[in-house]
């Protein structure tokens, strides 16, 4: 994440290391945060109804300047997980109004805060996160297999998305005859969203 406020959890700890850093088990603590997984998604709905797909700044900002692609998954119930040693969970972004101060002096603080809390200012984003807790894995990133209830059922193309990226995406999908595959545009009589059409067929060939 490149916001280092992306996630709470690890400036407490910060802050928690820093008042704390005459305690032994201080700066061990605040280590067993790398046990974390996060994963970002999006809402298929904006809290307007709109289809989030059609946000133009989600492309601009994480999709390479609409030169990417967008997946849609399904997610079954036997996905999410909670064992001993290994704990996979979604939960809703709850976004923080700027103008009340948030303090992270404490002792402690609850997963809604630490994991789950973003400025208001991200709100377009109607993030949610696949959360993974494993302490028996190491790495930066470290794969989730989707069971055989869960799927990816469509990719939108970005409206300048490169026609040899789509072909590689279909490729490396071609096992799959089920995905759905579209391409964003311009929506003329509403030029500040997008629309998403599969008349593309040409380009998804």
């Amino acid at each position: 994440m490149n916001d280092p406020y992306d996630t709470l959890l690890f400036k407490w700890g910060e802050s928690f290391n820093r008042l704390n850093n005459k305690r032994k088990h201080a700066k061990a603590f605040a280590q067993s945060f790398d046990s974390y997984r996060i994963r970002s998604f999006c809402r298929l709905k904006d809290k307007d109804g709109n289809d989030i797909i059609s946000n133009v700044l989600m492309w601009s900002h994480y999709a390479h300047y609409h030169e990417g692609f967008c997946i849609k998954y399904k997610f079954s119930e036997k996905f999410l997980k909670t064992e001993e040693r290994f704990v996979s969970r979604f939960k809703d972004i709850i976004y923080h109004d700027r103008g009340i101060p948030l303090n992270l002096e404490v002792d402690s603080i609850n997963s809604d805060l630490g994991l789950c809390t973003k400025l208001s200012d991200w709100s377009y984003e109607n993030e949610v996160r696949l959360i993974t807790y494993m302490p028996d894995k190491e790495g930066d990133y470290i794969s989730l297999p989707l069971d055989d209830e869960s799927s990816i059922e469509a990719i939108y193309f970005g409206c300048r998305c490169p026609a040899d990226t789509i072909k590689t995406i279909k490729n490396a999908l071609s096992n799959n005859s089920e995905i759905r595959y579209f391409k964003m545009d311009s929506d003329y009589r509403d030029i500040y969203r997008l629309k998403s059409s599969n008349d593309y067929c040409y380009l998804c060939s």
